[in-house]
């Protein structure tokens, strides 16, 4: 072998290991796809010019929240969410993402860019695929002067169908936020298509054979017409009624039909908490008279059954439901700590929400539309059953709610529970379920079976004569 060949040989032997790595390094995973459908909140609502279109706002608890949406000055574009929270005393306030499908059992990230004048919270809200409401806390944010982007990496609950992301202001001051991001980290498969196969040329067939004409046949006996049998009877379903042995009623007239003498548990903390919040105007029951917020939950003096339901008209005054909730309640044990099932309005006059609370703690809500909204000034009825593991919510005779729910399995009472100074109630009516039987099913009589039919033979033709 002569020199230059051994030399060669050797380049090639130190190359094949950085070959190697080069033709077998794996290509690197990329992330998930955006799931928002205007992260950058450039484009407004077409029902809403002050809302972006895809986001919400909301608050709960004691505080005074102004929402805004600026037109200079985001952090790319024009265009970002603020909200001020000032005479804060608890709750929070937030603008929010419509909720969105994921994965379970899979890893998130959420991001924005923000500006506070005090610390604020990323917190993650999970609706289960049985309807389940639950949260997730990701992470205390400082206060920042100039734009500064938070991060947050959580891992989606096995039975998790939609998600939205809270960015919280739980103190008095100044949140922006401006171009979210939410995205699955893990990445779409890529699939290798096989290559496509030439199919051969497609083969002339030879023309079709006309078949010789159909012989016809005699003509078939004509049978005896069949016996019409009675139609079956439908059977009636089970339906849900009240127990007229186990009813109350409350009109909130004053004397005898006063609050005070008629309902129990009267709890409030207003500056009438001695007897409760509660007070009787113009023949309503109201959270309170003299524009001083305050909680207020009855319940009508009736011992009932595990299985009860409440209904009551509400009046939502001129302010709407901004900052005010009112409903009916069932199964609510009202001396501490809470537990109870309530049908209330909730934060806008489009929709009713039922919650279920227990050791003073929201365990799970769930939300429904209302046709043609609530209007203010206008009766409404409300009515809540809680049957078995079944919580069904109405409004104005229209079932808006049918939903299976354990959180309060059993006892305690149907009332009423108030919050604010804007809506009323009027006309309680609590009481026991009790289930209607389905009507006997009528037995039929048996089929009568024909006889075979009779197959004739052939025809014969006979000779000339």
């Amino acid at each position: 072998m002569s020199r230059k060949t051994f030399v060669q040989c050797v380049a090639v032997l130190l190359l094949l290991p950085v070959l190697a790595i080069v033709f077998t390094s794996p290509p690197q995973a990329a992330a998930g796809p955006e799931l928002l459908i205007n992260p950058s909140v450039e484009t407004p609502s077409p029902s809403s010019a002050v809302v972006p279109t895809g986001w919400n706002q909301g608050r709960w608890g004691t505080n005074t929240t102004t929402f805004s949406y600026p037109t200079t000055g985001g952090h790319t574009g024009t265009r970002f969410t603020r909200l001020v929270v000032s005479n804060y005393v608890n709750g929070d306030a937030k603008w929010w993402f419509n909720p969105v499908g994921v994965a379970p059992s899979t890893s998130h990230t959420f991001s924005d860019w923000y500006r506070a004048t005090m610390q604020t919270q990323l917190v993650a809200q999970v609706t289960s695929t049985t309807g389940a409401t639950s949260w997730i806390w990701l992470r205390n944010l400082p206060a920042a002067s100039v734009w500064t982007q938070a991060t947050a990496t959580f891992s989606t609950p096995a039975n998790a169908a939609t998600v939205t992301v809270f960015h919280l202001a739980t103190s008095a001051g100044t949140l922006d936020t401006d171009d979210s991001s939410f995205s699955s980290d893990v990445a779409l498969p890529t699939t290798t298509l096989p290559p496509v196969t030439t199919l051969p040329p497609v083969t002339t067939l030879p023309p079709v054979t006309t078949l010789p004409p159909v012989t016809t046949l005699p003509p078939v006996t004509t049978l005896a017409p069949v016996t019409t049998l009675a139609p079956e009877p439908t059977v009636a379903p089970t339906t849900t009624v009240p127990d007229p042995g186990s009813t109350f009623t409350q009109n909130f007239d004053v004397g005898t039909d006063a609050p005070s003498v008629q309902m129990t548990n009267i709890s409030g903390t207003g500056p009438h908490s001695s007897n409760g919040a509660m007070r009787v105007l113009g023949g309503r029951a109201w959270a309170d008279v003299d524009s001083t917020r305050s909680d207020t939950y009855a319940n009508a003096n009736l011992v009932l059954g595990d299985d009860q339901y409440a209904e009551a008209d509400v009046v939502i005054g001129p302010g709407g439901v901004s900052g005010n909730y009112t409903g009916v309640t069932v199964r609510a044990h009202l001396d501490g700590p809470y537990h109870w099932y309530k049908l209330e309005t909730w934060g806008s006059t489009s929709r009713v929400r039922v919650l279920a609370l227990a050791n003073g703690l929201p365990v799970a809500e769930y939300y429904a539309p209302v046709a043609g909204g609530l209007q203010p000034n206008t009766i409404h009825r409300f009515r809540l059953e809680a049957q078995g593991s079944n919580i069904r919510g109405f409004v104005d005779g229209v079932k808006v709610i049918d939903v299976v729910d354990t959180s309060i399995p059993s006892g305690g009472g149907a009332g009423v529970v108030m919050y604010g100074t804007n809506t009323s109630i009027d006309n309680l009516v609590v009481g026991s379920l009790s289930v209607v039987p389905p009507a006997p099913t009528t037995t039929l009589p048996p089929v009568t079976t024909l006889p075979p039919v009779t197959t004739l033979p052939p025809v014969t033709t006979l000779p000339p004569v």
